[in-house]
């Protein structure tokens, strides 16, 4: 993974561990200063693979972070084993290559002509542009998917991978989301949602999934194992905590837990009202209250990556407290358009 702590797991850890503020303050490109965000300090994704060939220029911040998250991943885990056709890729994330498409579209009405835009942007204006590059690096030759469900897609990519898994597409799957910073970024969530209160960030989170024959062929243990992940829609702001309640209900129902099971709670805390509606959801469902986290104020407001570091930060906090039996994590995540979702997750 890479987070505004840096390049790694352990740089993760250690920050949340001990709780540390990750956020600083950037140069604008209008010259003035961003106070207050969570930025990967200077990330250069050719030092993170050991190739100074790439073209970053070309690849953007997106699939730059995307795939330096994939091969921190894959140099600690061996896959080669597995057939490439057998080996996937589900990445997503709210907006991120959302800056290019804007840069074209301006070329595009600001130029001689419509087709005077820069060629170079045209292939990483895709969405999809960044879980692509990693299959081409990777040789991941199997399922690639790109998921884009706002706040909620890491878990959305994680129920993805899940349904791949158990209808037997796939042994090897990396599953995860990422989110760059950048100005265009800045200016739509500030028009979108008015004033913000939380700090934005960036970062790419990535997790190996496989089935349970691969996962014995290379001698690996499960560490995090998804029980059960439910979605939803509000239609309105006060409607979210009903609506969220009722997943996190049936979540621990098809588990087969109840709230006294639940060890911790990684909530993704958006601001406005829609913070009250999910802290009472999981104050009405987990009647026993745990512990209650978040990691936006950390690291910043990652986004469509969020929920992704949601579960690092409670495998962290579950990895200096474990439990007998396994610690049973409850991932909720609210988005301002009104999707809510939520995660159980036990690890081992």
């Amino acid at each position: 993974m890479i987070s505004s702590y840096g390049i790694g797991f352990s740089a993760f850890e250690s920050g949340i561990g001990d709780e540390r503020c990750a956020l600083s303050t950037i140069d604008s490109d209008d010259g003035g200063s961003v106070p207050g965000v969570g930025r990967v300090p200077e990330f250069d994704v050719r030092s993170v693979l050991g190739d100074d060939s790439v073209n970053i220029d070309r690849l953007g911040r997106p699939a730059a972070l995307a795939m330096g998250t994939v091969g921190l991943l894959l140099d600690e885990y061996d896959t080669e084993s597995t057939a490439a056709e057998r080996r996937g890729i589900v990445l997503g994330g709210a907006m991120m290559t959302a800056d290019r498409s804007m840069s074209i579209m301006r070329e595009s009405l600001t130029g001689a002509a419509p087709y005077h835009v820069d060629p170079k942007l045209l292939p990483g204006s895709a969405m999809n542009y960044p879980s692509s590059q990693c299959a081409i690096r990777y040789g991941l030759k199997g399922l690639n998917s790109t998921v884009t469900t706002g706040r909620l897609t890491g878990l959305s990519a994680l129920n993805y991978t899940r349904r791949m898994h158990a209808r037997g597409r796939a042994d090897v799957v990396l599953a995860g989301a990422v989110e760059d910073l950048n100005q265009q970024r800045c200016r739509l969530v500030g028009q979108a949602h008015g004033q913000r209160r939380s700090p934005l960030g960036e970062g790419a989170c990535v997790f190996l999934t496989e089935s349970e024959e691969s996962a014995r062929r290379h001698g690996r243990s499960n560490l995090v194992e998804a029980l059960s992940l439910e979605f939803g829609t509000a239609t309105s702001v006060e409607s979210v905590g009903e609506v969220l309640a009722h997943r996190i209900t049936r979540a621990l129902h098809r588990s087969g837990l109840v709230a006294e099971d639940v060890w911790a709670v990684a909530v993704s805390a958006p601001d406005g009202p829609a913070r009250i509606e999910e802290l009472n959801a999981v104050s009405t469902t987990i009647r026993d209250q745990p512990r209650v986290f978040t990691v936006d104020h950390l690291i910043g407001d990652t986004d469509g990556a969020s929920s992704c570091f949601q579960l690092l930060g409670g495998f962290v906090r579950a990895r200096r407290d474990p439990v007998p039996g396994g610690n049973i994590l409850l991932v909720t995540s609210v988005d301002p358009d009104g999707q809510v979702g939520c995660g159980l997750f036990r690890i081992h």
